[in-house]
């Protein structure tokens, strides 16, 4: 995982390869949440022949961390006691893969 810092209303920027199922991607996504950051949305970072995840977060106050997230495949139904944040286009299992986040209420 890489990060990269954007001074722009304190985001800031994690690469995520998309070799990683969305298992993996959602415990990568909740551990950087875990460092009082919360996640904003994410996009396909294609550079020659390679592309990534660029995952971007929001800085929160210390001590706070976000409740749960969890990203699903958008066939998939929203969980019981969530509210939708995100949905767009990650890469998980080295595929592209259409997903929507949703966090705990």
């Amino acid at each position: 995982m890489n990060i990269l810092k954007n001074n722009v209303l304190n985001e800031y920027c994690v690469l995520i390869d998309g070799k990683y199922d969305l298992e993996q991607i959602n415990t990568q996504i909740s551990c950087e949440e875990a460092s009082f950051s919360r996640f904003l949305r994410s996009k396909i970072l294609c550079s020659g022949n390679r592309s990534t995840n660029l995952v971007v977060f929001g800085k929160l106050p210390p001590d706070f961390i976000p409740k749960e997230i969890t990203l699903l495949k958008t066939i998939e139904d929203q969980p019981r006691d969530t509210v939708h944040i995100w949905t767009g286009v990650i890469l998980a299992d080295n595929k592209t893969e259409a997903v929507s986040a949703y966090r705990t209420i």
